[in-house]
C-alpha cells in the first residue's frame, strides 16, 4: 500500500467533543466514519485506498461505544502499520466535573449505561481508555473550550488537511490558578519573575503589549532567563525532531496567565517561527483577561 495515505483516528472520552472533531475533519476533506470497530480498520483502509476509490485522507472514530471491540485496538494498529500506514491518534478528553455538566445539559445517557451515577460511569470510562490515551499522538483537553475552540484547534493542527512528518510545536501560556495543562512536554514556571499585576498602571495590560515587555526586560533576571531559555530550546527542540516526535507542546505558566506567561510564549513562538519550525501559539486563559 502506498505510504501517502493519511489516517487520523479520533478517540477519547464521551462528551468531550469527538463527534464535533470528526465533523471538522470532514470539512477538511477527510473521508470520515464514526464508531468503527478497530477490527475493521484494516479492511476499511484497504477498501478506501483501492483503485476503485483512491481515497487518500481518512478519519475514523472509535471509542467506548465499541465496548468489547476496543480490546483489539492495538492489534489492529499493528496490522495497519504493516500495511505501511502510519495513523495519527487524537484523544479528546475533559475534566470529570465538566463532563457531568455536559451530560446533564444534553440529557443524554452515558454509553456504559449502568445503574451507577454518571460520575462513576465517566471515571470507569477513563480507566478503560487509559492505555489508548497513553498511546495517543495528540491529547486535547476541552474542559475550558467552547465548541468553536475545538473546531479551531483541529483546524490549526490539521491545517488544509495536511498531516506531515514535520514536528508541529504548540506553545501554550496559562495561569496556575486556572489549573495546569494536562498534557505538555516541557513546562516552565515563570512565577519567580517580577509580576506586572502588582503595578497599578500595568495590571490591565497583557503580555502581548510593549509596556509589559519593557517592564519585564527592565529586570536583569528576565533577560538572563530568556537567554538561558532560548539556548536550551534551540538545543532540545532539534533533539525531539531527531527522535521523530511529531507533536511537541511547550507551556509557560504564571499566576494568572495574563502577563509573564503570555510574553514568554509569544517571544518563544516568534523565535521558533524564525527558525522555520511549524508553530501554533495558544493563550489558554485568554477568557479570563479583563
Amino acid at each position: 500500500m502506498k505510504d501517502n495515505l493519511e489516517l487520523i483516528i479520533v478517540t477519547g472520552i464521551s462528551g468531550a467533543g469527538k463527534t464535533l472533531a470528526l465533523r471538522v475533519l470532514e470539512d477538511l476533506n477527510y473521508y470520515c466514519l464514526d464508531n468503527l470497530p478497530p477490527q475493521l480498520f484494516p479492511d476499511f483502509i484497504q477498501l478506501c485506498s483501492s483503485e476503485d476509490y483512491g481515497i487518500k485522507k481518512i478519519a475514523i472514530s472509535t471509542d467506548i461505544r465499541g465496548q468489547k471491540f476496543l480490546s483489539k485496538f492495538f492489534s489492529s494498529i499493528d496490522i495497519i502499520r504493516k500495511m505501511n500506514v502510519h495513523p495519527t491518534t487524537v484523544f479528546i478528553e475533559a475534566r470529570s466535573e465538566v463532563l457531568v455538566r455536559r451530560f446533564s445539559e444534553t440529557r443524554r445517557k452515558h454509553p456504559l449505561d449502568s445503574n451507577k451515577p454518571i460520575l462513576e460511569n465517566i471515571e470507569e470510562e477513563k480507566s478503560l481508555m487509559k492505555n489508548i490515551r497513553e498511546y495517543a499522538d495528540i491529547i486535547i483537553d476541552t474542559s475550558n473550550f467552547k465548541w468553536m475552540d475545538l473546531r479551531n484547534e483541529i483546524i490549526n493542527i490539521f491545517y488544509k488537511g495536511e498531516v506531515t512528518k514535520k514536528t508541529k510545536i504548540l506553545i501554550v501560556s496559562f495561569g496556575f490558578k486556572h489549573g495546569v495543562p494536562l498534557d505538555t512536554d516541557l513546562m516552565f514556571d515563570l512565577r519567580f519573575l517580577p509580576n506586572p499585576h502588582y503595578v497599578e498602571h500595568l495590571k490591565d495590560n497583557t503580555g502581548e503589549t510593549d509596556v509589559i515587555e519593557e517592564y519585564l526586560l527592565s529586570y536583569d533576571v528576565t533577560k538572563e532567563f530568556m537567554e538561558k531559555l532560548t539556548s536550551f530550546l534551540l538545543f532540545v527542540v532539534p533533539q525531539y525532531i531527531t527522535e521523530e516526535k511529531r507533536y511537541l507542546t511547550i507551556s509557560f505558566g504564571c499566576t494568572g496567565g495574563k502577563h509573564r506567561s503570555v510574553y514568554f510564549a509569544r517571544k518563544i513562538a516568534e523565535l521558533l517561527e524564525e527558525k522555520k519550525y511549524s508553530v501554533y501559539l495558544k493563550h489558554r486563559d485568554r477568557q479570563y483577561w479583563k
